[in-house]
């Protein structure tokens, strides 16, 4: 049996398979947008500091797209595993943190749910061909551009 025969056999629990997933990667895409501007932020003042030959006024800790672990930016307290489930986590925690009771951006929740939705529209547009992984990745990395230079300007607008 084919890949083709069991998705066809199983098609409504191939799209929640497929939303799961557009969920999962949406909550990747939420760390993405939220570091990767810091991260160039930070390259570029070492580039700084290193073309004058001066040392940074402080040491950086390691920051990237891994480390450190996920935490409120209000109070830093880290966000367990339960806290990171796509869209329930949200709803459960009535949008705020647990510890400080700050409210989470609403962002967060939309990104996932934009994400799961375009991963889904792509999958049963393109179906499970060769074109569906570049234009999911395609999809995905357009949803960091968008908000990324909604929130930082950082894209050209030439």
């Amino acid at each position: 049996m084919n890949i083709t025969n069991i998705i066809t056999a199983n098609y409504l629990i191939f799209m929640i398979g497929v939303g799961i997933l557009g969920c999962i990667i949406g909550s990747f895409l939420n760390v993405v947008i939220y570091r990767l501007p810091i991260i160039l932020k930070n390259e570029s003042e070492k580039d700084c500091f290193e073309y004058f030959h001066q040392e940074p006024p402080t040491k950086q800790c390691k920051f990237n797209l891994v480390i450190p672990r996920s935490h409120c930016p209000n109070c830093k307290a880290p966000i367990s595993w339960w806290q990171n489930i796509p869209i329930i986590s949200y709803i459960m925690l009535k949008g705020k943190c647990t510890h400080c009771k700050t409210p989470i951006s609403w962002r967060y929740m939309a990104i996932e749910i934009l994400s799961c939705i375009t991963t889904i529209l792509v999958v049963v547009y393109f179906g499970t061909g060769v074109k569906t992984l570049p234009m999911l990745v395609l999809t995905w990395t357009l949803i960091v551009a968008i908000f990324i230079d909604v929130e930082h300007q950082l894209l050209p607008d030439g």
